[in-house]
């Protein structure tokens, strides 16, 4: 639109007077509507910079940086270290483009052990699945239920029962359910700290060193080769789960239903109840037992 107004000026008053009587850049307008190509740009030619590190001294700064000494460390602590000696080699920024240079910016430490290290994260983290596929689920079948809480024979040895609501065998339960120990597993001194916790008593090593067997020759628990460590199996997580939650958040509801935490309408019911069988022994002339 604009440049239509100018060409219709122009032949009157000229580019000049249209391009300022339509507020346009006069120099804009001709760069627009060039007739002649464009002055080819001078090629450009790259010069390397006077203060350059030459190729032997790269090599040198790459060795240092990947030198037993400092092969664990960033760049930017090298360099840290190296001024505290007394040493220059280079700025922080020309050791990583050196380090770019040779795909060696990312993790710097020795991790040659580091397949073993990605299996024990996928174990940690399947049993910390077990562990919540447990809580969702813990139903325990007969037969495992039975072989828990009934004494029975395995490799020869006898080895004694876990019975639901025993005090020792819930606290033992209980402990287990801590899902650090879940997870990364347990010692004799661990597990024995957190169930003399729950037990609120004394509980000895041997004491430790006996549930320990029990667990492992009933198949809950299975010992980690060449360590003093111990770690949950699948019918160990359910034992510990389905134990601690009928024991702490079932059954005590349901045999104090008249008191908390029991729901606010079952003890009204409750009461209303016992309100009743009351005036029933009363009209009945009945004495309530001393």
């Amino acid at each position: 639109m604009i440049d239509d107004a100018i060409c219709e000026l122009t032949p009157t008053v000229g580019v000049r007077a249209a391009c300022a009587a339509v507020g346009e850049n006069r120099a804009r307008y001709y760069r627009r509507h060039r007739l002649s190509p464009a002055p080819p740009r001078p090629e450009r030619v790259v010069t390397p910079q006077p203060r350059a590190l030459t190729e032997a001294e790269r090599e040198e700064v790459r060795g240092v940086l990947n030198s037993p000494d400092h092969v664990d460390e960033a760049p930017a602590t090298v360099y840290a270290k190296l001024l505290d000696e007394g040493v220059y080699l280079a700025s922080v920024p020309t050791m990583y483009r050196i380090l770019r240079e040779h795909d060696e910016v990312g993790d710097r430490r020795r991790l040659h052990n580091l397949a073993e290290l990605v299996e024990k994260a996928k174990g940690a983290n399947r049993r910390l699945l077990e562990l919540q596929r447990a809580g969702q689920g813990c139903a325990i079948e007969t037969a495992l239920w039975e072989r828990i809480s009934q004494p029975s024979l395995k490799e020869g040895q006898r080895t004694g029962a876990l019975r639901f609501g025993d005090q020792r065998a819930m606290a033992l339960a209980g402990a287990l359910c801590v899902a650090l120990n879940s997870v990364v597993g347990f010692t004799n001194k661990s597990l024995r700290a957190l169930v003399s916790q729950l037990l609120d008593a004394p509980y000895s090593t041997s004491q430790m060193t006996y549930d320990l067997r029990r667990l492992r020759l009933k198949g809950l628990v299975v010992r980690v080769p060449h360590t003093n460590g111990y770690i949950l199996s699948t019918d160990g997580i359910r034992f510990a789960v389905t134990y601690t939650k009928l024991g702490h958040r079932v059954l005590p509801p349901l045999l104090a239903p008249d008191h908390p935490p029991a729901p606010l309408e079952l003890r009204h019911a409750f009461r209303v109840i016992d309100h009743h069988v009351h005036d029933y022994l009363e009209h009945a002339h009945l004495k309530l037992a001393a």
